[in-house]
Formats: C-alpha cells, structure tokens, sequence
C-alpha cells in the first residue's frame, strides 16, 4: 500500500550525484521520495557526499528541519567524524561502490527500526574512536566538549557553536548538559565559569 511506503529525502552535495541518488531510490517499490518540504521525524534522508565529515552541516540542517534518521552514502570513512555522524542521527552508511537500489533500500529500512545499520568493518573503527574519545576525556574535557565551551566562553550561542562546528544545535545542548552533569553544575553558564576556572579551557 502506498501509505505503507517509507519517506525518503535524497541529498548530495552536487547535482550528478543527487540525480544518481534519486534515480537508485526512485525504483524501489517500499520507499517514496519526498521534497525537503515535506520533512519530518518519519523521513530518512539519504546523504551521499564524498566523506563523512562533509555531511555534518548537510545532517545538522537537516535534523533542525524534524527528519531524525539519515543514511550516508560516502566514498571514503573518515573514523573521527563517525561518532558526530551518529549522534546528529546517522542509522546507516553504505559505501558508494556498493550503493544500489537494493542496498539503500535495505540501509533505508533498517534505519527506522531500533538498530543502525552501519557495515561490519565500520563498527569496529567507531568502538575504538569511542574508546579514543572516553580516554581522552577521563583527565577532563574531550576536545569536542572544550572546543563547544570554549566558543561559549567567547559569547557564541548555540546555533552559532553548531554553526561553527558543524553539529545540529541538539548536539551541541547535549555536549553541554554532559559537562552539566558530570560536574553537577547548575547551568550552561556555570559550566564555563568552572571549566575557565579550573583550566579545562
């Protein structure tokens, strides 16, 4: 049934790409393609860019639009911008040489359920990038937490920190309330007053 279909929202960072994209999608029976208009939380944007890391202003866009599920289609995997991919919401990821209609169909569907969907050889560069992260932080800030206060410290707000950073403004408020919370402090404010004090940043 049509209504049955899974909304789909395809993006490239250039016009060749976004036509290759749509006409892989537009064949498959169990997706639809919608416009950017018609965003919301049930749409899973396929993203295809050259790496990750040139995703992130496309996912954060995107994410403030409502859509909160994202398949990437990437050339190469840059590991550190794995993590930010997943938390701006990132449920798949297929290599470009691989994307058929078949496989962004499939990436596409198992993305709206529970699990992500990122390929075997992946998961493995996103433990140890995690692993990286936490044992970077366990003598204070990791560099993503300083570089979000520090751009506080210095009066940007929050759109502006994810603007600069290329995060969507949900992230930024998450890294934010991490620090909150794991220094029990009483606000965003307070939070750079402490890390300046105690020279964390």
């Amino acid at each position: 049934m049509p209504n049955m279909r899974i909304p789909v929202l395809a993006h490239a960072t250039d016009p060749l790409t976004l036509a290759g994209l749509v006409g892989q999608l537009r064949f498959q029976p169990e997706l639809r393609l919608v416009p950017r208009t018609e965003i919301c939380a049930q749409v899973v944007a396929v993203v295809a860019a050259d790496v990750a890391t040139t995703t992130l202003a496309l996912l954060s866009d995107i994410r403030d639009q409502g859509c909160e599920r994202a398949v990437l289609v990437v050339e190469a995997v840059d590991e550190a911008a794995l993590l930010p991919a997943i938390e701006s919401g990132v449920r798949g990821l297929v290599h470009r040489a691989e994307a058929t209609g078949a496989t962004l169909a499939n990436a596409v569907a198992n993305a709206t359920r529970t699990g992500a969907a990122l390929p075997a050889d992946l998961v493995g560069l996103l433990l140890e990038e995690i692993s990286r992260t936490r044992g970077e932080c366990r003598g204070g800030l990791s560099p993503r937490e300083s570089a979000v206060l520090k751009m506080a410290a210095d009066g940007l707000d929050t759109a502006g920190i994810a603007q600069q950073l290329c995060y969507s403004s949900r992230t930024v408020k998450n890294i934010l309330h991490a620090v909150v919370c794991r220094y029990q402090l009483r606000n965003r404010t307070h939070a750079v007053a402490y890390a300046l004090r105690e020279g964390l940043i």
